[in-house]
Order: structure tokens, then C-alpha cells, then sequence
């Protein structure tokens, strides 16, 4: 099978989970007006992950968890490797802080209108989890995780870019041209923490640390 069937697997697999998320989770607001409309979106994204992982060990090869585990290669880490990430991804953080500072890039709006969320407590525990356990654990799994090792046959490097091009396309809510790239560049970072350490487990932690400090900042 050729590269362009992997990457619309991908998108199906990343996709029809958050849609059946946001199905159910409008279903339910339905019924319960107490929902706020702007939190359905993190709402959807937090729940999503019980319709992702029965889709994601179905197409992941394998006869049992521990081999489908195996194949996207999730291994154990040190204490010290996670330290080194944490510093690094500070420093990621703020250089793209100082950068967006520096140049006055404009904020998104996407990311303005959810500091109105961060007031309640329920609110607040939906933001973080669906920012810093959802997403990162969702992308890494799909993208550097189950699309990374279908598509073996590519260079790495190229491998790399492929999926960190996917990546930031993925995040469709942006509508600044400056965020996409800064996305890009944190794809490409991940992909080189996914290669480097051979392990997804590495990636998704430093998605999560990276996410953390975006909602700190929103704070």
C-alpha cells in the first residue's frame, strides 16, 4: 500500500472518534442546557478518547494489547530523560514566546475566547485534560505512533516532515498562518524525540509538558 492510503487512514482514524464525540456530547447538551457552547469543543475532545481507542487497537496489527503495544512502540522511561524533555520543552515554549513578542504576531482567537472557560473549576478540569492528556496522548498515538510505523518504508527524515506537515493541517480550528507554522515546527520536534529515543512514549509526554505550558499561559 502506498503512502497517500496511510495518510487518509490517519485522518479518518484522528477524525471519526472527535466527530462521534461531538455527536454524543451535543446529544447530551440537548437534554442538559447547563453546558456552556464554547466548552463543547474540549468537551468532545476529552471524551473522544473512548471512541479512539477500540478504533485505534482494531487497526493497529497485533493479536493482543501487548503486541499492538509493541508495534507503536510504547515503552517505559527514565527519570532522567523525561527531566532533560521538561527543560527542553520550556525552552521550545519559550522560544516561541519570545518570537510571537518580539514580532507582535497576533494571538489567535480560537485561544482568546477560551480564557473565558478557566473561571469554573468543572471548566477548568475539562480544559486541562482535554489540552494536556486528550490531545497529546491522541495525536502521538495516531500520528507518530500508528502512522509513523505504517510508513517505515520512507526515509526518516522525509518520514518526519510527512507527518508533521499531516500534523499541523490537523489543527484546522488556527486561522493564523504564523500558529501553523509554529505547529509544524513542534511536529517536526516530536518527530525527532520519536526517533531519537525510539520510543512514542517520549513523544507524547512532550506534547503533553509542551500543552501545559499553553494552558498555564492561558491562566
Amino acid at each position: 500500500m502506498n503512502i497517500f492510503f496511510y495518510l487518509v487512514a490517519s485522518f479518518f482514524i484522528f477524525f471519526i472518534p472527535t466527530l462521534l464525540a461531538e455527536v454524543t456530547v451535543r446529544v447530551i447538551s440537548s437534554y442538559y442546557n447547563r453546558l456552556s457552547l464554547d466548552l463543547l469543543p474540549y468537551l468532545s475532545i476529552s471524551i473522544s478518547i473512548i471512541f479512539f481507542i477500540p478504533i485505534l487497537f482494531t487497526v493497529t496489527p497485533g493479536r493482543g494489547c501487548k503486541e499492538r503495544v509493541k508495534f507503536l512502540e510504547l515503552r517505559k522511561v527514565t527519570f532522567l530523560n523525561l527531566l532533560c524533555l521538561f527543560f527542553v520543552m520550556v525552552c521550545l515554549w519559550l522560544f516561541f514566546g519570545y518570537v510571537g513578542d518580539y514580532f507582535l504576531l497576533e494571538g489567535e482567537r480560537f485561544m482568546s475566547e477560551a480564557t473565558t472557560l478557566t473561571s469554573g473549576v468543572a471548566s477548568l478540569a475539562i480544559l486541562l485534560f482535554a489540552a494536556c492528556v486528550a490531545a497529546p496522548l491522541i495525536e502521538e498515538l495516531v500520528f507518530r505512533g500508528w502512522l509513523y510505523k505504517k510508513i517505515e518504508f520512507i526515509q526518516p527524515h522525509v518520514r518526519i516532515s510527512v507527518i508533521a506537515i499531516i500534523f499541523s493541517l490537523m489543527h484546522w480550528q488556527y486561522e493564523c498562518v504564523h500558529t501553523f507554522i509554529s505547529i509544524f515546527l513542534v511536529g517536526m520536534f516530536l518527530g525527532y524525540i520519536r526517533l531519537i529515543f525510539n520510543n512514542l512514549s517520549y513523544a507524547i509526554l512532550a506534547h503533553a509538558i509542551y500543552n501545559l505550558f499553553a494552558f498555564i499561559a492561558l491562566l
